[in-house]
């Protein structure tokens, strides 16, 4: 065993305890490597704790930011230190911990546009190498999230085509429309891949999309990323593509419904 990976969302809860596993590690298994991939909580790490995180031969570590914005980390009550957090990210940094992920979450119920381009400032103002902005969606009908969404947002993303349990459409309920939020996802995409200590992931990346392209016909992840790099720039040539492609589904769907002779299914709430 090479490599011990802890899925733990909250794995440096207790201090002393999160002192004693990563001391244990480091004294017993001095040949092993472990990833925090789950994620620590940014405003509860201290100097001492980074320290065992390095000697533990730590690779990979998450901190679930969400929000640079203090309204909205109430909000969402996650209640993060902002201040605590950025300190934190400069000791980690100090001790040169590999594989610092970022998690960001835009799109939230209330959310400005100042408040999502803030994301934007805070990775680069950090100096991020992992950055990873993800689309707020509610799953579960009875949770807070979903209670913050406003009614005519609610009827709006059940008009949405595609628009089911697990999916919204394009529909985001912040103040910037989906398209300015994928294009910020693009943004943060290319920053993990062409940071220059990272360019050699990006170039196993092509290899494997170029790979699987060539010799196993598999062009769709290949696709992807092409459009987004070629429509970036704009939100309403995103927006257009997006249209192609659910019009393209649908047309899909109604050939298959008539050959198989039933009505075209249409995903419910």
């Amino acid at each position: 065993m090479r490599l011990i990976e802890f899925i733990d969302d909250f794995f440096n809860f207790d201090r002393e305890r999160t002192l004693a596993i990563l001391r244990g590690i480091a004294e017993r298994y001095p040949d092993l490597r472990i990833a925090l991939t789950n994620g620590v909580r940014g405003d509860m790490l201290d100097e001492e704790i980074i320290e065992h995180i390095k000697r533990a031969n730590c690779v990979q570590i998450g901190v679930a930011v969400e929000t640079v914005s203090p309204r909205l980390q109430k909000l969402i009550r996650k209640n993060l230190d902002l201040e605590k957090l950025k300190e934190t990210l400069r000791l980690l940094r100090k001790h040169r911990i590999q594989g610092v992920h970022t998690f960001f979450i835009t799109g939230l119920p209330t959310e400005t546009a100042a408040e999502a381009q803030a994301i934007r400032r805070f990775v680069a103002e950090q100096d991020l190498d992992y950055p990873l902005l993800f689309i707020a969606m509610p799953f579960n009908k009875k949770s807070p999230l979903y209670q913050m969404i406003p009614p005519d947002r609610l009827a709006a993303a059940k008009k949405e085509e595609g628009y089911c349990d697990y999916r919204w459409g394009n529909l985001t309920f912040g103040e910037l429309p989906y398209a300015e939020l994928e294009k910020m996802q693009m943004e943060f995409f290319l920053r993990r891949m062409l940071r220059r200590r990272n360019l050699p992931r990006f170039l196993s990346l092509v290899r494997g999309l170029l790979f699987r392209f060539f010799f196993r016909g598999d062009w769709m992840a290949l696709r992807w990323i092409v459009e987004h790099l070629a429509l970036r720039g704009s939100g309403e040539n995103v927006d257009r593509a997006r249209q192609r492609k659910l019009q393209k589904k649908r047309r899909d769907m109604q050939r298959l419904a008539a050959a198989l002779g039933v009505a075209p299914a249409r995903p419910t709430p």
